[in-house]
């Protein structure tokens, strides 16, 4: 079968290294491409664009210099070969040279591959670096159409198997929930009414608590005579403080002593008299001792009445 080859070149406003690091990144291949890719950065890895129309394998990885990779679309025929694609990165004024040789190609599809290269890989590169902001706008647009692929998927040891990726798929949308119910509120009249009824209303299940049992009091009685207290008349009064006069002086004289206190006057006196005076002595004696009982007697029967009822 005879094939077919194409050669085209551009210069993109930034260094080799941007360039690779953004070739090699299924994020950024995705985001300057405008469709799905996904990218294994190591020889033996597999790669993908525009969505798995084409797919391929890279044989030789060079940073910031060279990308030679396998190549085939779904367009080629079942029984053609892959093509070979050979990128190098090459620093000029101005930026750096892109040359895309592409080998292999099956007949008649050269023409198709080469306005391909240029409107999807070379011309969107320069807008993507045309401008600081402009990597930001095209990862936003790609993000948006939810081109970016999924973080630690893409990436597989090498030699495992990558599926391509294909179109977006159609998923469909999920059946609409049923609304709720509409819960119906009650005023705050009936909210207060419940609350009234719940408290009036026993609860059948709370056991009444116990009654406390009183005392019965004390009645007095009915025929029962009252308790007067026992009356006592002057003459009474007074004979009874008489004897008990008598009583505290008989007492008061046993402890004075008056025998010994007027033996103890006489010898006083019969010391200081002569003896010629012992008769008057004796009368002093007896008017002294007559005296101490007068007051002694007083003051028993004060004390007597002070205690006394009247």
């Amino acid at each position: 079968m005879s094939t077919e080859e194409l050669r085209v070149s551009s210069v993109i406003p930034s260094s080799p290294n941007r360039i690779y690091k953004a070739w090699m990144d299924e994020r950024e291949h995705s985001a300057f491409t405008g469709a799905r890719a996904t990218v294994d950065p190591w020889v033996g890895g597999r790669m993908s664009a525009w969505d798995g129309y084409l797919a391929g394998t890279h044989v030789v990885l060079e940073t910031g210099r060279r990308i030679v990779m396998t190549w085939r679309t779904v367009d080629f025929p079942s029984d053609c070969p892959d093509s070979s694609v050979d990128v190098t990165l090459e620093a000029v004024a101005g930026g750096t040279k892109i040359s895309i040789v592409h080998t292999g190609i099956p007949e008649g599809q050269s023409e198709k591959y080469k306005k391909g290269w240029k409107s999807q890989y070379l011309e969107p590169l320069k807008k993507y670096f045309s401008k600081p902001d402009a990597i930001r706008a095209a990862i936003q647009a790609a993000s948006k159409k939810g081109l970016m692929p999924i973080p630690g998927v893409t990436s597989a040891p090498p030699g495992s198997p990558r599926v391509l990726v294909g179109p977006k798929p159609v998923v469909p949308e999920p059946e609409p929930e049923p609304e709720p119910e509409p819960i119906e509120i009650p005023s705050p009249k009936e909210v207060l009414r419940t609350e009234a009824a719940d408290v009036r209303a026993p609860d059948p299940l709370r056991t009444p608590a116990p009654k406390k049992q009183r005392t019965p009091k004390k009645q007095p009685v009915a025929n029962a005579e009252p308790v007067q207290p026992k009356s006592t008349s002057p003459k009474q009064a007074s004979s009874v403080t008489k004897k008990a006069a008598k009583k505290t002086v008989k007492k008061v004289v046993e402890k004075a002593a008056p025998k010994k206190v007027a033996k103890k006057a006489a010898k006083k006196s019969t010391k200081k008299a002569a003896p010629k005076k012992k008769a008057a002595k004796k009368k002093v004696v007896k008017k002294a001792a007559k005296k101490t009982v007068k007051k002694v007697a007083k003051k028993a029967a004060k004390k007597s009445t002070k205690k006394a009822a009247p």
